[in-house]
Order: C-alpha cells, then sequence, then structure tokens
C-alpha cells in the first residue's frame, strides 16, 4: 500500500523534466478524440475496443494510434465510470478494466513517482483523476524492459507513475483518465478512460501516448504540480 504519509519520496531528477520528442500535433489529437467519440455513439455498452486501431477518415491516422500500431500495442477506450471517494484502502470496486482508467478510487492519491513494488489500484486512479499517466508492467517483463521504462520515467517524471503490476503477465500497461473539456478552463467531464498494452518498450509510441492525454483529466492539476515525492 503507497500512501502518501508512509512512502518515502522518490529522488527528483537534477535537471528537471525534459521535452517529450515527436509529440503529436493538435490536429493529430483532435482526430483521435473524434474517433474515440464515434465508437462511443455505437451504443456498445462497457469497455469499447480499438481492434486493429482507429483508421480515420481519409486513410489518415492519428500519431498515437499509428504509433502505437506499428509498436505491436493494443489500445482501448472505456466509458468514465463514477468520481466517487473511497475509504477503504482494501475496496475492490468493479471497474470496466485493467488496470483500471477510471471509477472509484481512494480520497488520498498516491506519492508520485517511481516504485519497486506494486500499487494499491484504488489510490492510482486518483492520481489519473488529477491528470496523471500510470505506467505499470507485469511480472513476465524483462528487467532490461523495467530499465528502459525507468529512462523513459526519469526524462520527465511529472505526473507519471512508474510501478510493478505482477498480474499483468508480459504486458505493460499505460492507463489515463482523458475528459478533455469542450472550453478552456471547464472541468468535471465524465470523459473516457484510454488503455494500452504493449509487450515491448516503443519511446516514440510512449511519448506519443503521454503527448496525446495527460494533464486532461476531469479534475486536472498542473503538471508542474505533479511532481515526483508530492
Amino acid at each position: 500500500m503507497a500512501r502518501k504519509d508512509h512512502v518515502p519520496s522518490p529522488p527528483r531528477s537534477p535537471q528537471g523534466p525534459k521535452q517529450r520528442r515527436e509529440a503529436s500535433t493538435p490536429s493529430d489529437v483532435r482526430r483521435m478524440r473524434l474517433a474515440l467519440g464515434a465508437f462511443a455513439l455505437t451504443g456498445v455498452v462497457g469497455a469499447v475496443a480499438v481492434v486493429g486501431f482507429l483508421v480515420l477518415g481519409g486513410g489518415s491516422s492519428s500519431g498515437v494510434v499509428t504509433a502505437m500500431k506499428d509498436a505491436g500495442c493494443t489500445l482501448e477506450s472505456f466509458p468514465a465510470q463514477a468520481r466517487t471517494h473511497l475509504t477503504d484502502e482494501n475496496a475492490k470496486p468493479k471497474w470496466n478494466s485493467f488496470p483500471p482508467t477510471s471509477g472509484p478510487h481512494l480520497g488520498q492519491a498516491a506519492v508520485w513517482g517511481a516504485y519497486g513494488e506494486p500499487l494499491n489500484q484504488v489510490q492510482v486512479v486518483h492520481n489519473l483523476e488529477h491528470g496523471g499517466i500510470a505506467i505499470q508492467y507485469g511480472d513476465k517483463v524483462p528487467a532490461e524492459t523495467a530499465a528502459q521504462l525507468r529512462s523513459f520515467y526519469d526524462e520527465s517524471p511529472n505526473g507519471l507513475l512508474l510501478a510493478p503490476l505482477p498480474k499483468l503477465g508480459r504486458d505493460i500497461a499505460l492507463t489515463v483518465w482523458n475528459a478533455e473539456p469542450d472550453a478552456p478552463g471547464e472541468q468535471g467531464k465524465p470523459g473516457r478512460g484510454i488503455l494500452a498494452k504493449c509487450r515491448v518498450f516503443d519511446d516514440k509510441a510512449f511519448s506519443e501516448f503521454l503527448a496525446a492525454y495527460q494533464g486532461k483529466a476531469p479534475e486536472r492539476i498542473p503538471l508542474e504540480n505533479l511532481a515526483p515525492g508530492t
């Protein structure tokens, strides 16, 4: 259990966050959101899987979809669940994805940072609600890949959680609660949960995911305020 008052602060990067490479353009991100919205309107109940990835009009694809496809990853979108705050750290909500991407969560978020032990998912969802992204990996992910994930985290750690999650097996999961508002400054939109799963680390795919979704949750906090140790 990673409680804010028990977990020691992870070390801060000595040179501060760096800029991610090869980020999508705003139009790319908008096209991705429109495509996810189209899937939501199909009336499918529960998870909306992006099987084979979203191919947008005219044969073009957004940067994140193309990068994930090239990396051999899967990408899914889920209807956002209720933003209920829980008091029981052992609660087991009925989330609609694994790892969870939205929904009921503990009132206390996990301390931002990179961990060597699994995090409590009831806490992780609170971090997602604030606009962060969680990168978690299974117990069958090679140590070399875990080291690559740590290097990626160290490049720009604000608003990121990195931790093992044994049940993922060979998978690496990236989760985010995406609720881009209709107008600047507007918050509280239910949005959707986004989940990517990969078997290998791919810098471009992971960077595109962060560029498209980080900092766009229903209760967003500026990324500079989500530094490691806070």
